[in-house]
Parts: C-alpha cells; sequence; structure tokens
C-alpha cells in the first residue's frame, strides 16, 4: 500500500482546514476536534479487539490480525495530531475561560478537575499510554507465544480506564455541568463498533491487507461479534438516556435536549435506525453473516452511523457554529485520514501476515 498519495491529501486537507483558522478560529478548532474523535476511535477499537482476540483466542480473529495490528500502530501518529487541540483549548472548552464553581461539592470539584494545566497534563498521560500501550501489544502480536496475553489482560484495563477519562475530558466536558456514569464504556463499544467494521471493509476490499479471502465461517464468527458489540451499544445509549430522563436533573436533562432540538432530533431519530434496528434486524439473520456482500453492507452502514454519531455528540455542545465549521470539520477529516491512512501503510509493512495457520482454516 503506498503511502506518497494519502500523505498529500492529508497535507493538502490539513492545510484548508488551517486556512479557517484566519477567519473563525473557533470554527476551526471545533471541525479538528471532530475529525481527530472520529478516526482515533479505530485505531482504540482496533486495538481492544486485538487484545481480546489475545485473552479470549479463537480462529474468528485470525483472519483480521494483520489489519488490527496495523490500526494499533497508528496510535503514536494520533498522538502527535492532537496537539491542535491542546493548542485550540481556550476556543473550544467554556471551562478555560469561564469559572464554572458553585456551592455544589461535584461541581467544585469539577472546577478544581477542569484546569487547563491540569487537563495538558491528564491529556499528554492519557496519549502516552497508548502510544506506548500501542506499540508494546504490536510487538506482542508478531510474538504469539509470549507475553501476548498478560499484556492484553492489564492493556485492557488501562484502555478503558483512560478512554473513560480522556473521552470526558475531550467530549463530555465541552458542556462542563454535564455528567453520565455510562459515557466512556458508551464510547468505548462504539470505537469497537467502528473499528470492527473499518477492519471488516479494508481485509475484504484492499488487496493485500490479508493473505487469503475470510472464509465464511470466520465472516459468520465476525457477523456475531458485530451483532453482540451493536446490541451492547444500543443498551448503553438507551441507558444512558433512561437513567438521566428519569432523573430530571436540568444540568443533566440540557444535554439530551441540546441534541434533540432542532434538526438533531432526526439526527437521533436516524442513528437509532442504522445503528441499531436495521444492523440487529440484519445480523440476526444467519445468511447475512454468511454472505460476504450482506455482511460488508452492514458493517458499511454502522460505520457511517459511527460518522454520524461523533458529530451528533460533538456539534451541539457549541453555542454557535457555521459553514466554516463544516468546511473545517471536512478538510480534518479528510486530513486526518489521510495520515491515518499512510501510517497504517506503513504499519502494514513492518507487520508481516500472521505466521499462522489459523488464518486459513
Amino acid at each position: 500500500m503506498g503511502q506518497r498519495g494519502p500523505i498529500i491529501v492529508g497535507i493538502v486537507a490539513l492545510a484548508a482546514a488551517a486556512a479557517t483558522l484566519l477567519i473563525d478560529a473557533d470554527a476551526f478548532f471545533q471541525g479538528y476536534l471532530y475529525g481527530w474523535v472520529l478516526w482515533v476511535g479505530p485505531a482504540l477499537g482496533g486495538a481492544g479487539i486485538l487484545m481480546m482476540h489475545h485473552l479470549s483466542g479463537g480462529r474468528w480473529g485470525w483472519p483480521v490480525r494483520r489489519p488490527l495490528c496495523s490500526a494499533t500502530l497508528t496510535l503514536p501518529l494520533m498522538a502527535l495530531l492532537f496537539v491542535p487541540i491542546l493548542i485550540g483549548v481556550s476556543w473550544l472548552y467554556p471551562w478555560a475561560t469561564e469559572p464554572t464553581g458553585s456551592e455544589h461539592a461535584l461541581i467544585e470539584f469539577r472546577e478544581f478537575f477542569l484546569q487547563p494545566w491540569f487537563f495538558y497534563l491528564r491529556s499528554a498521560v492519557y496519549l502516552l499510554i497508548w502510544a506506548i500501550g500501542g506499540w508494546l501489544v504490536w510487538r506482542a502480536s508478531r510474538q504469539p507465544n509470549g507475553s501476548a496475553p498478560a499484556l492484553a489482560a492489564a492493556g485492557l484495563v488501562i484502555y478503558v480506564l483512560s478512554a473513560t477519562f480522556a473521552f470526558y475530558d475531550w467530549i463530555a466536558s465541552l458542556e462542563p455541568h454535564w455528567y453520565s456514569s455510562v459515557y466512556g464504556l458508551y464510547t468505548i463499544i462504539g470505537q469497537v463498533a467502528a473499528a470492527l467494521c473499518l477492519t471488516l471493509l479494508v481485509a475484504s476490499l484492499v488487496p493485500g491487507v490479508i493473505r487469503q479471502p475470510i472464509k465464511t465461517e470466520r465472516l459468520h464468527d465476525l457477523g456475531n461479534l458485530l451483532l453482540a458489540v451493536v446490541v451492547l451499544w444500543a443498551y448503553l445509549a438507551f441507558s444512558q438516556y433512561f437513567i438521566i430522563w428519569n432523573g430530571n436533573l436540568p444540568a443533566e436533562m440540557q444535554w439530551y435536549l441540546h441534541r434533540l432540538e432542532g434538526g438533531w432530533g432526526t439526527v437521533a431519530a436516524i442513528l437509532i435506525a442504522i445503528h441499531f434496528l436495521l444492523p440487529f434486524s440484519a445480523l440476526l439473520l444467519r445468511s447475512t453473516k454468511r454472505k460476504r456482500a450482506r455482511l460488508l453492507g452492514i458493517a458499511a452502514l454502522v460505520l457511517a452511523a459511527h460518522v454520524i454519531e461523533v458529530a451528533w455528540r460533538v456539534f451541539p455542545s457549541f453555542d454557535h457554529s457555521s459553514g466554516w465549521t463544516a468546511l473545517s470539520a471536512s478538510a480534518s477529516t479528510i486530513g486526518i485520514g489521510g495520515l491515518m491512512i499512510a501510517g497504517f501503510g506503513l504499519a502494514l509493512g513492518w507487520t508481516g501476515y500472521p505466521n499462522e495457520a489459523n488464518e486459513t482454516r
């Protein structure tokens, strides 16, 4: 897989996104945050699936192990691409320029927790953990008889804990008075769904990524895994909504009100349909999971839902957005995606094919 083309596209697109900085700084950072969050999901989710396979074993993971390893190895690149978000903290997060304190003890704690210097420190720790952890998991994956299971067991715990705090900091704190104990796991399952779908599409459609086409039995296994992830995502999404809505606390309900007003309510309905109802109904059928075209169609649908869901979670948090925000988001998504594709292609060369007969069984 050549890297020059994606690198050029990525640099040009990011330059176009940066041009919006001269016109509307808020729009640039809002769009860039969306693009980064969108692309880091498959990288982190891929690492999570890879670690799950190290722990559980089974033939289901061998056909897609190479692209999962390569996706995991892009985490250092994604850490580097986070730098513009650190620069834009005062444009993105209201707590960086406005006090959020009150007499409520929890809000007082958030005022301490959401200090810019502490945010920078935590972000650096999260990114460093993921970059080093991604490299360690990739290295262990090349030595199946080594310490991979023990590393995966610790890595999954660290992934869940770090991602829970990280995405509270980076997305949920866009509305600092809102809180959900489900938000971290809800985000993680969405990342796993995106990673599984993207891996299926890349492994099946891009020549040279895997040695041989995925056999019907392994497609069935991966389809079952996708069904479980889709159901878990829906369960967590509904649980968060049900608990907050029944709690009837204005500060918590406001998050959903922002995402149900205007056109965002229609987007929410679309998400329910394409991220759960349609995939769930289709994946219940054995024929869907054993027919390559059908399974890839469902994977593409869920991946499209992930793209929409990230926008649904990010953009309503801002008091105002404009056409420049849409331009920045589009250019940032293409730019970060181009660089990530280049990094993925480079990592494929380092990873090689798994030296396992399991891949073809």
